[in-house]
Formats: C-alpha cells, structure tokens, sequence
C-alpha cells in the first residue's frame, strides 16, 4: 500500500496566497524594471558614443574641406589664366597659338567623408538621439550629399575636358605651346571654362558643409544656428 502523509505544514489562507502573488509579481517587477534600467544605460552610452562620433567626423571634415579650399583656389586661378591666354590669342595663317602658363604646385587635397551619419540610419542607432539632434545631423548630411553632387559635377567636367584634349591630341602642361585652329580654340575654352565652373559649384558646396559643421562643433542646437558659420564659410572660399 502507498502510505499517504498528511501536509507537515497548515492549508494556505487567503492572506498566504495574496503573499505569495505579492512577491512573485514584485519580483517581476523589479525583473522588468531592472531589464528598462539596463536599457536606458545602454541608449544613453549609445547616444554618447554616436554624438562623438559625429562631432570627431564633422571636426575632421571642417580640416579636409579648409585644406580643399586651398587646392580649388590654385586649380581655379590657373584655369582662368588658361582661359585667358587662350581667349586673348590671336588667329594667324588659320591657327591660334598660345603658351599654356605656369601653375602653381596645388596643396594636397582629399574628400571629406559622410559616413557616421548614414550607417547610423541604416541601423537605426539615430532613434537614440533627440529630435533636435536628428535634425541638426541630418541637415548636415545633406550638404554632404550636395557637395557629393558637385564634386561629380566637377568630375564630369573634367572628363569632357580631357576628352577635348585627347582629341586635339594636347595636354594643359605648363609651358606647353597649343596651336590650334579657332574653332579648336573656342572648344578647347569651352570645356575648360566648364571644369571651371564645376569647382566654383565644388567649392561653394563644399563651403557649406564646412559652415555647418562647425555650427555644430560650437553647440549649434537648430537649423537657423547654422546660418552664421554658412555666411563665413562662404565669404572666405575662393571664389
């Protein structure tokens, strides 16, 4: 036979019951609560590290885009000296010839990068920040998309030039006599006077992008912040 031993313990009151939810639901609770702390902390070192982030991309950037400033300003003063020694020469026995001029050994230049802000949104990390801050990164990596157009523009330009060149069978050396017929010529100006404008575009872009980076580098809180820093960014590129 199976011996059946009673409870060692008395049957459970309604007040035992009540306890014992109380404590398995506060221990939910505080299970829950500690598993929201835990997130919170995880958002917040998120939001810091990706503010960094940004802020150390945008400081290096406002650096690359004022070292490219240099480079645009010589490529644009000897375009226009190009341009003028080409548009100044005179026709002869049907040709025009003139002596490509001295250019100055430009600075060194690399692109500046926009890629902290757009993997951030490929991941979704941006949800961290306010909305004031997703708007002021944002907008600044729009003028980096704008800028990333007009550097294209210019490459463009400087692919049709190259073209001419390489049919008339020229190079834009220095000290280089071109002697081409005026038709030549006018093509020849045209193609160099595009180059030309798509580093004025280049570098107006490229301006803002720098303006409204170091908005940001200095506390700037909305998009009416940048502004200022746009307007002295553009003053002070080659022009």
């Amino acid at each position: 036979m199976i011996d059946i031993h009673p409870p060692q313990h008395g049957s459970m009151t309604r007040r035992d019951i009540l306890t014992h939810l109380a404590i398995v639901v506060l221990g939910i609770l505080i299970a829950i609560g500690l598993e929201q702390a835990a997130e919170v902390v995880h958002h917040h070192r998120q939001r810091r590290q990706l503010e960094a982030d940004l802020r150390a991309e945008a400081q290096r950037n406002v650096d690359t885009i004022q070292a490219d400033e240099n480079n645009f300003a010589t490529y644009m003063v000897w375009y226009r000296d190009v341009l003028k020694a080409g548009r100044e020469a005179k026709a002869g026995e049907g040709f025009v010839t003139f002596v490509i001029p001295p250019k100055p050994t430009p600075a060194y230049a690399q692109r500046p990068m926009d890629n902290v802000w757009p993997a951030a949104t490929a991941s979704g990390t941006v949800a961290v920040l306010p909305r004031e801050e997703i708007e002021v990164f944002g907008r600044i990596s729009t003028y980096a998309q704008t800028a990333e157009k007009a550097s294209d523009i210019r490459q463009t330009g400087d692919v049709a030039e190259n073209a001419v060149l390489s049919r008339l069978g020229l190079t834009l050396d220095p000290s280089t006599t071109v002697r081409v017929t005026p038709q030549d010529r006018d093509e020849l100006m045209r193609a160099i006077a595009t180059h030309l404008g798509g580093y004025r575009q280049l570098a107006i872009a490229d301006a803002a992008w720098q303006g409204a980076s170091e908005a940001v580098l200095h506390g700037a809180r909305s998009i009416d912040d940048f502004s200022p820093y746009i307007a002295r960014a553009q003053a002070a590129r080659p022009k």
